[in-house]
């Protein structure tokens, strides 16, 4: 698993020297958009991040659980995790939430296994298998960088 110190070493601060390096539009194609109502035309994410993304939303749609994926939560935002000073993995571009409502940390949420496999199988640890407190069922982020 990613952590932000990898991130660090990685990429380096997120800031704009950084995003200007390793940052870009995803723009999913218009049959996924189509089925992923909720999914946003454009998505700034990590290119690292990008092909992992759109093989999970290709599986996601041939496997018809798009109707599964009711709201888009992000992806890039330069922040701190909930209750911490150590930086989310979302400030690299290299996660993103979904169905956030019904998804909240510390909690099961409600996430169908069939859908998280989808994100695991393409590159993603899923944040209902974190332990502990930080189990973050909405939460996807890039499994190797």
């Amino acid at each position: 698993m990613i952590t932000p110190a990898k991130c660090i070493v990685t990429y380096g601060e997120p800031n704009p020297e950084f995003e200007r390096k390793y940052m870009g539009i995803y723009l999913p194609p218009a049959d996924i958009h189509e089925l992923i109502v909720p999914l946003p035309a454009k998505i700034y994410m990590n290119h690292d991040m990008m092909q992992h993304f759109e093989n999970a939303l290709i599986d996601v749609c041939n496997n018809g659980f798009a109707d599964q994926i009711k709201e888009w939560g992000g992806c890039f935002m330069v922040r701190m995790q909930r209750g911490s000073n150590v930086p989310s993995i979302h400030s690299w571009g290299v996660a993103f939430d979904i169905n956030v409502s019904t998804n909240q940390m510390g909690t099961v949420g409600d996430m169908s296994p069939e859908l998280v496999k989808c994100f695991t199988d393409n590159g993603f640890d899923w944040g209902g298998n974190f332990k502990g407190s930080r189990i973050d069922p909405m939460h996807y982020q890039i499994a190797e960088i």
